[in-house]
Formats: structure tokens, C-alpha cells, sequence
């Protein structure tokens, strides 16, 4: 699966589309990740140790991140 969607809840990501339609809240996406079912998303920690959803660099070596707040909205 992957990431094709977010929204936003004053500026910060609360909820995931996923490409089968599927919508998550963070904390189902982040248990997604860790299990690997979610394609090119790893989990890293904030400053004050808060789990988010960070997307992988891209295979190609071109060492570019596509970010998250980058993506449509719903």
C-alpha cells in the first residue's frame, strides 16, 4: 500500500489516504508502517519523542524526499 493522501488539522497531518481508497488516522498509519505494509514510509521520532511518518528517499539515487505535506488533500 501506499500514501496518496492526507489531512490536515491545523497545518499537521491527522488522517491517511491510502491508494485503495482506505482512510487511517495516525496512529493506525504508524502501525501500518512498523509492519511494513505501507511502501517507502519509515517511522522516526520527533524533539519531543512523538512517533511520525517520514517517506523513504527514492530508489533512483537521486537522494530526493518526497515529503508527506506535499501530497493532495482531503
Amino acid at each position: 500500500m501506499q500514501i496518496v493522501a492526507v489531512h490536515k488539522e491545523d497545518d499537521k497531518i491527522t488522517k491517511y489516504k491510502l491508494n485503495d481508497g482506505t482512510i487511517v488516522d495516525k496512529e493506525n498509519c504508524i502501525q501500518l508502517v512498523e509492519k511494513g505494509e505501507i511502501e517507502n514510509c519509515h517511522i522516526g521520532n520527533s524533539k519531543t519523542n512523538e512517533p511520525f511518518i517520514v517517506t523513504d528517499r527514492d530508489k533512483e539515487g537521486e537522494n530526493k524526499i518526497t515529503n508527506l505535506n506535499d501530497l493532495p488533500t482531503f
